[in-house]
């Protein structure tokens, strides 16, 4: 079995894309890799379940079924609220140096909402009708996006990020490698 059936069978890439596109594969190999660390975790016990009952176990390792258990918050949201989780716009933003996520659609207190209006010269948005709540902003999401990119677009990430973090939003950028070896 390959890493590309096993995402699309087990429903992994049908969260990955832009929703008006088709769906996308992760890179690498992440499925088969959960389905090593599940093989490993089932081999660990087996070997403490031989020492203490004396007898060995049969291990069935599922790559599908590895695959499936990481999608359990789309399948508890889909099995108890009936709300599918698909493939939703992503809130990315380009950056002086790459790409971020300002983490200004949830879980942003509206105090911070109106601290960053303001710090981004753009005071009247904290009383905007559609920016004034975090369920505003998500419904309001590509608005939102269109009046601060000008803003992002001026940060280096990793500054925007303890800027946005020391606001309590739950900002985060993507690293890249050069980022993660210093």
């Amino acid at each position: 079995i390959s890493d590309l059936i096993t995402q699309a069978a087990s429903g992994l890439m049908s969260t990955i894309g832009l929703p008006e596109r088709g769906p996308l594969k992760i890179g690498g190999d992440p499925t088969l890799f959960t389905a090593g660390v599940s093989a490993f975790s089932a081999t660990v016990l087996a070997l403490y379940a031989r020492d203490f009952q004396g007898h060995g176990q049969h291990l069935d390792i599922s790559a599908l079924e590895t695959a499936v258990v990481t999608q359990i918050h789309s399948s508890l949201a889909a099995q108890l609220n009936g709300v599918d989780s698909g493939r939703r716009r992503n809130s990315l933003l380009r950056t002086k140096d790459g790409w971020a996520n300002p983490g200004l659609s949830l879980g942003v207190r509206e105090d911070t909402w109106r601290k960053f209006a303001e710090m981004t010269g753009n005071p009247e948005l904290a009383d905007d009708e559609r920016f004034n709540t975090p369920q505003a902003r998500r419904e309001h999401q590509e608005e939102l996006d269109a009046f601060i990119k000008d803003w992002t677009a001026q940060q280096p990430k990793e500054e925007m990020y303890h800027t946005l973090q020391g606001m309590s939003t739950i900002a985060g950028y993507v690293a890249n490698v050069e980022d993660l070896l210093q």
